[in-house]
């Protein structure tokens, strides 16, 4: 064949625990996980080769409920060739990995720890992979002794940490070095963040990220990529299937003056689907504390964590014409504020309030 059809996913982490949110909402996000995951499953209908690299599963105790989902669709798409590469949280000799392999079917296959490929002749396709044997591999998985065989496609699947000094805990593998042996792509694994479709020489590579965040350390899209490879060449495409986005931002409050105009600007930024964090910035002209909890409750959202890091400004020109120590320190205080930017200004006036806590006996002039 010319060209093949592919489906790369990897880091699923299915069996997570979820603890972000209360008990419902926490239930609520464990089965969207597993449901986007199995969707992923049956976008593989039309798709000649599946690239599993690794962490599908979360821990090598996962639920054989979990395992059995997948081996289901697997028995279901019985021309469709998966290859699964563990990775450092479902090593090859979990328990979970066991189960797979005892009763996944023919169409699944599951790299051992020895660097190896599988030729599908009918497709022209040689797939290579090497899995995790334990939670760490410190030795680079990939054997730059087994060079590919350029009268088919060359496909390689590992889990693994790109470096080119050979050191990390999660098999380091050299972008340099596969790119000699004459890989055409590279499906990668161990990186929660989708890095870009890249290419170097006639090597196309990617690491997909998540399907699904869970944590504002993965904020942004989430999926899987699709498309076609064939040999020097990969047009993929990443393909959205998060049920739910995280967001993390901030709010400049500086032009806000009243609480309710607050709550509405929080309000109108955030959607009923997705989960939120927002961190209130700048000068505070409302003229109280800013209760988060309050402002939470007229979020119309899945989940919304609000943090405030306004500040208040004082009034330290009242005591300029002051023939003290206070004086002599407000007037350097009022001076350095009056060419200072947002942020500078935020700095000075934390400064103050801790040096007149000082001066007035506070303790280790703490920041009240």
């Amino acid at each position: 064949m010319d060209k093949i059809r592919i489906l790369h996913t990897a880091d699923m982490h299915l069996g997570a625990s979820v603890s972000n949110f209360d008990y419902e909402k926490n239930n609520i996000r464990k089965i969207e996980i597993e449901q986007t995951a199995m969707l992923i499953f049956d976008k593989c209908t039309d798709v000649d080769v599946v690239l599993l690299a690794g962490d599908i599963f979360d821990s090598g105790n996962c639920s054989e409920r979990i395992a059995e989902m997948i081996i289901q669709k697997v028995c279901n798409l019985k021309n469709v060739h998966f290859f699964l590469a563990c990775g450092n949280h479902d090593p090859y000799n979990s328990t979970i990995i066991r189960y797979i392999r005892k009763n996944a079917p023919d169409n699944f296959h599951v790299f051992t720890p020895d660097f190896q490929y599988i030729t599908l002749e009918q497709l022209g396709v040689r797939v290579y992979g090497a899995s995790f044997e334990s939670n760490y591999c410190e030795k680079s998985l990939v054997d730059v002794k087994i060079p590919c065989d350029s009268e088919y496609i060359n496909l390689l699947c590992i889990h693994c940490e790109l470096t080119e000094n050979g050191k990390s805990i999660y098999n380091p593998v050299s972008l340099s070095k596969i790119e000699l042996l004459g890989f055409d792509y590279a499906a990668l694994g161990h990186v929660h963040s989708f890095s870009g479709i890249k290419r170097t020489g006639t090597l196309t590579y990617a690491y997909p990220g998540v399907h699904e965040p869970n944590g504002f350390d993965e904020c942004g899209k989430k999926g899987y990529l699709s498309g076609f490879v064939s040999k020097g060449f990969a047009d993929l495409t990443f393909i959205n299937c998060a049920k739910r986005e995280y967001v993390d931002d901030y709010i400049d409050i500086s032009d806000i003056i009243t609480l309710s105009s607050l709550v509405r600007a929080v309000s109108e930024k955030v959607t009923d689907a997705n989960i939120f964090r927002y961190t209130f910035t700048g000068l505070n002209r409302i003229g109280a504390d800013i209760n988060c909890d309050f402002i939470s409750s007229y979020a119309n959202c899945f989940y919304i964590s609000l943090v405030d890091a306004s500040y208040i400004e004082e009034d330290f020109a009242s005591l300029c014409d002051d023939i003290s120590l206070k004086g002599l320190c407000a007037r350097e205080i009022v001076n350095k504020l009056e060419n200072a930017g947002p942020d500078e200004k935020k700095n000075i006036l934390k400064a103050g309030r801790m040096l007149f806590n000082i001066l007035e006996g506070k303790e280790d002039g703490v920041d009240y």
